[in-house]
């Protein structure tokens, strides 16, 4: 278990999700400060009132987010701050626009414990991207939806039309891979 004292907002309008996703980081960062927030405004708030936050469990859906203006809003105003996506919506369409308006990752609901604990270890690790120059200083309910920060991700794939391509996951032959061991889920 990590030795450094974390502390990270579980943002999402659903309280039991909430305690469970909690319960998971207790139970690996034992020591880690752990703020929730229902709403976008209760999350930035969190922020605003001690900006030395390690990383944001982020639901897309929550109120206040307004699609993914309220991402690039905080990927604006606390750029250093990593933001891993909890959506349960796992289209490949989504998971891009969430990359590129720079989340650092992205669950689905219900995401299974060990897939919590690796994507928490690999993103801690992991420097913040930088993100947009030209970001919107306003909170989503003010910014246009349409609003897209400036393109950040040089090493990624791109489309045609040049934006970046979520990588997407290499597929093993099921024929030779042994039987998964069961995975428990946050609920």
């Amino acid at each position: 278990m990590p030795d450094t004292a974390y502390r990270f907002i579980i943002a999402d309008d659903h309280p039991l999700f909430r305690g469970a996703l909690r319960q998971t980081l207790e139970t690996q960062y034992p020591d880690a400060r752990i703020d929730e927030a229902g709403t976008l405004e209760d999350a930035t708030a969190c922020l605003e009132e001690d900006g030395d936050v390690d990383l944001i469990l982020l639901d897309l859906t929550m109120p206040g987010m307004r699609g993914f203006s309220g991402l690039m809003y905080l990927r604006a105003q606390y750029a250093g701050v990593p933001v891993v996506i909890v959506s349960a919506n796992d289209s490949d369409q989504d998971k891009a626009q969430a990359f590129e308006a720079g989340a650092n990752d992205y669950l689905i609901k219900p995401p299974m414990i060990e897939d919590i604990e690796a994507t928490l270890e690999k993103t801690l690790k992991k420097p913040v991207q930088p993100q947009a120059k030209t970001a919107p200083a306003e909170t989503p309910a003010a910014t246009p939806a349409a609003t897209k920060p400036a393109d950040t991700t040089a090493k990624a794939k791109r489309s045609k039309s040049g934006k970046p391509v979520a990588p997407k996951p290499k597929k093993a032959s099921r024929a030779a891979q042994p039987a998964p061991p069961q995975k428990k889920s946050v609920l």
